[in-house]
């Protein structure tokens, strides 16, 4: 029989929603094996309510002050689980604390490698840069890796289609002839995350409006409070703002290219076959957003706290008019995410629990 899982992950406008949301994968293929889930949180944005309660799983929030004390009381009352953590600002002592429950199995998400001490027994870490070795010296002692985008995390709404690639190649029109008509639009996507990034979007619409194309542009934009877009207009094209509670799958199938934040949507984007255009607005980014870029899988447009717009609007211009480049970012980025990240990482949690068992 599946342990029960417990995630321990916030959501608000000042840490975004990647860290829940990608818990969510995790809490989604639980479920599907027929585990039960709850989420114990400080703080979680309405839609990633929404989601949690889609998939299955239960939600119990609990005062940023006493959320540390409570949960531990909780987990220590239970039977036999496992807890997937991940949030940048769970401190490591009350990690420690939580590892060390004789009856808890504890897996952490991690991003920057940047902690003194991993206490855990399964450490994942789905960016391209991601080795073993980097923690080796900082980890508790029979921790298991697992590193790469081979362990990339999708939610279900991402997993609807046929994996095989030569399906991909028939089914996915090519880029090139999708904007070769003079007068067809060019679906471009701006989403920026949960985060309160309204100056960085406002830059970019601006510089955008600026750009010469021959493409007419359809931009949308994924923004959660909506009040704020009222009256912008793009001068080469339509712009629409879009609830960031509505259906993102449904947005992220209609683009034709994503301008986005490097963090776990990046991902999302990618295993769809949507080129990518990126940039930081947080330091845990930088380094994926740059190893990317060199692999040629991104057209990254710098940390937007140190914009420069020339530079900016030139790249944009470049990638705009330049469908040969969007296939290339395509296939690059469609290579390094495969859809079964969040299936090997529950298998490796079992086979944690039938060792235990054994």
């Amino acid at each position: 029989m599946i342990l029960p899982l417990i995630i321990l992950a916030d959501s608000n406008l000042s840490i975004g929603a990647g860290h829940a949301m990608r818990s969510i994968a995790v809490a989604q293929e639980w479920i599907l094996r027929g585990g039960r889930v709850q989420f114990l949180a400080s703080d979680m944005l309405e839609h990633v309510r929404c989601k949690i309660d889609q998939s299955g799983a239960q939600l119990k929030l609990f005062s940023v002050q006493d959320y540390c004390e409570q949960v531990t009381k909780i987990l220590s009352k239970l039977g036999p689980i496992w807890v997937w953590l991940d949030g940048y600002h769970f401190k490591e002592d009350w990690i420690h604390e939580v590892y060390q429950l004789s009856n808890v199995r504890l897996g952490i998400m991690d991003d920057g490698m940047d902690r003194d001490f991993y206490h855990a027994d399964l450490v994942v870490n789905q960016n391209p840069y991601a080795k073993a070795e980097d923690y080796l010296n900082k980890s508790s002692s029979g921790s298991k890796f697992l590193m790469g985008t081979h362990y990339c995390l999708l939610r279900n709404e991402f997993l609807n289609f046929d994996h095989d690639h030569d399906h991909d190649q028939t089914q996915n029109q090519d880029l090139a002839q999708k904007s070769q008509e003079e007068n067809e639009s060019f679906k471009v996507l701006l989403t920026l995350g949960g985060s309160s990034i309204n100056p960085w979007v406002n830059h970019l619409l601006k510089w955008i409006a600026e750009i010469e194309t021959h493409l007419r542009l359809e931009l949308v934009v994924i923004a959660d409070n909506l009040k704020e877009w009222e009256g912008i207009q793009l001068q080469n094209g339509c712009f629409s703002v879009i609830p960031a509670q509505d259906n993102f799958s449904r947005w992220v199938e209609w683009s034709d290219l994503a301008i986005t934040a490097a963090g776990a949507t990046l991902w999302e984007l990618m295993n769809k076959r949507v080129p990518c255009v990126t940039c930081t607005i947080a330091d845990n980014q930088r380094m994926n957003a740059e190893h990317l870029n060199k692999l040629g899988a991104i057209v990254h447009l710098g940390d937007a706290r140190t914009w420069d717009p020339e530079s900016v609007k030139q790249k944009l211009k470049l990638i705009f008019n330049d469908p040969e480049q969007r296939t290339i970012l395509q296939e690059k980025g469609n290579h390094l995410v495969d859809g079964m990240g969040r299936q090997r990482v529950v298998k490796e949690m079992l086979k944690i629990v039938d060792l235990d068992e054994n």
